[in-house]
């Protein structure tokens, strides 16, 4: 057999990957990656816009999904997405110095019009309620993870893409 042929019998996925991430903390960029890797097989779904991408158009079902982005904004842990996906879940936790993520999250927030105005007094909001929702994103996610929880870091993905990838896989 050849070793091209063998990687692929492993190609498969089993059960749902729940990527709970705070904004901006790099996870178009592993999905990106993923989505290279497992090619077909890989089928994300975005619930915020009820949104299945897949390469494969036969699995354009919610059933068939195994990979699920959400920035848990209730804070529901690991109960996010029970409903959806009951049975077999797995969870990756994507995080970014909140400085960084919070300043892009901003960034972001005012080229899609979430924020009309960019001022001081704007920002300061924004920073101070964004830095409480990272405080507790993280105690939730990065501190009282359990085994069950693979953390990512914004920092390796960007400056050791192929490890932290093998990782994820």
């Amino acid at each position: 057999m050849r070793p091209d042929n063998r990687r692929r019998e492993f190609r498969g996925i089993t059960g749902t990957v729940v990527n709970a991430s705070f904004p901006r903390s790099g996870h178009r960029f592993l999905r990106n990656i993923l989505t290279g890797y497992f090619g077909a097989s890989f089928v994300f779904y975005e619930p915020y816009e009820k949104r299945i991408e897949t390469a494969d158009p036969t699995k354009n079902k919610l059933g068939s999904v195994n990979y699920v982005k959400t920035h848990d904004f209730e804070l529901l842990g690991h109960g996010v997405l029970s409903d959806l996906f009951p049975r077999n879940r797995r969870y990756l936790v994507q995080i970014r110095h909140p400085l960084e993520s919070i300043a892009s999250y901003y960034e972001m927030a005012l080229q899609e019009g979430f924020l009309k105005r960019d001022e001081r007094r704007a920002w300061n909001r924004f920073l101070i309620d964004r830095i409480e929702y990272w405080k507790s994103f993280c105690k939730l996610w990065v501190i009282g993870r359990s085994d069950d929880v693979l953390l990512v870091r914004y920092d390796e993905l960007c400056d050791l893409p192929l490890d932290t990838a093998a990782r994820a896989v």
